[in-house]
């Protein structure tokens, strides 16, 4: 991620953040005649790049432990296979305060 203003809070409970980025890949397919083009692809190799956007929220449950939910949407140039797609995630976060 590139940028992830925070975009409100409730409390000291919950934070919700923009999440602003980009990402890219090189692929490579039917390296020295090993395979088959992938359905769709032009060329052997390329490079792809692509925005992505999202937000996620940060929920307390207290000072060392908190849950977090991720969406992102985003959108691969020169890739007609994967040209865009969503991403959800949630885990859990676990502060170890050594003082």
């Amino acid at each position: 991620m590139l940028l992830a203003p925070q975009l409100f809070h409730v409390g000291e409970f919950a934070y919700v953040h923009l999440l602003l980025g980009g990402g890219a890949g090189f692929e490579q397919t039917n390296r020295d005649g090993t395979g088959e083009l992938t359905a769709g692809a032009k060329a052997p190799q390329r490079f792809t790049y692509g925005p992505q956007a999202g937000a996620e929220a940060d929920f307390f449950l207290g000072n060392r432990v908190s849950l977090v939910a991720t969406a992102t949407k985003g959108y691969l140039f020169n890739n007609p296979l994967i040209d865009q797609w969503p991403g959800l995630a949630c885990g859990i976060t676990f502060a170890d305060y050594n003082e």
